[in-house]
C-alpha cells in the first residue's frame, strides 16, 4: 500500500505520461489547465500540487471521466442492501 505522498508521485507521472502520450508541452497543457508552467512541472515531478490543480490538469487533458469509478459504492452485501431499505450513514462512528 502507498503512502499519500507516493501516491502523488505516481499520479504526477501519470499526468507526465498522459502529457507525453497527447504530444503536449508542460506549457500548453499549463495553459489549458489554467495553471503555471512551474505548477505543472511540480506536479508532474515531485506529485505536490492541489486537488483543484490536479482536477484541472485532468480536464485539460480530457481525462476527466477516468474519476468515474473512483470511489463507487461497493456491491451489496445484504439483501436489505440490494433492496435499499439499510438506511445510509451520515457520519462515522466515534
Amino acid at each position: 500500500m502507498m503512502s499519500a505522498a507516493e501516491l502523488g508521485v505516481e499520479l504526477g507521472r501519470r499526468i507526465q505520461a498522459e502529457r507525453l502520450r497527447q504530444n503536449l508541452t508542460q506549457q500548453t497543457l499549463a495553459d489549458r489547465a489554467g495553471l503555471s508552467r512551474p505548477t505543472v512541472a511540480r506536479m508532474e515531478t515531485e506529485g505536490s500540487t492541489t486537488l483543484t490543480n490536479f482536477l484541472a490538469a485532468l480536464v485539460a487533458l480530457r481525462r476527466s471521466g477516468d474519476l468515474q469509478d473512483l470511489l463507487q459504492s461497493p456491491p451489496a452485501a445484504t439483501i436489505e442492501q440490494f433492496l435499499g431499505e439499510q438506511p445510509t450513514r451520515k457520519r462515522g462512528s466515534r
